[in-house]
């Protein structure tokens, strides 16, 4: 009688966890999607902003990159392939 409450106790267990598992595998996944939704409209609204580059910023040159202040406020990096460095 104590083997099979002990056995069923493990099965009963054993169902939970994998319910469990399921359970938050199946929430996951909607928050996955919403989260990508998301990531989507916020890419898709910094990329309706068009800057224009307004000037190199020679003190942060490298010696295979220009830094670029832009119209927008913000820098952009552009690596340059030349035969040798900058």
């Amino acid at each position: 009688m104590k083997k099979n409450t002990e056995k069923n106790k493990k099965i009963i267990l054993g169902g939970l966890l994998a319910g469990g598992l399921v359970l938050a595998s199946y929430y996951g996944t909607g928050l996955q999607k919403e989260q990508e939704t998301r990531a989507d409209a916020a890419i898709s609204e910094a990329v309706q902003t068009d800057a224009s580059i307004t000037g190199e910023i020679p003190a942060k040159r490298d010696r295979f990159a220009k830094q670029f202040a832009m119209s927008d406020g913000s820098y952009t990096c552009r690596y340059i392939l030349y035969a040798g460095p900058l």
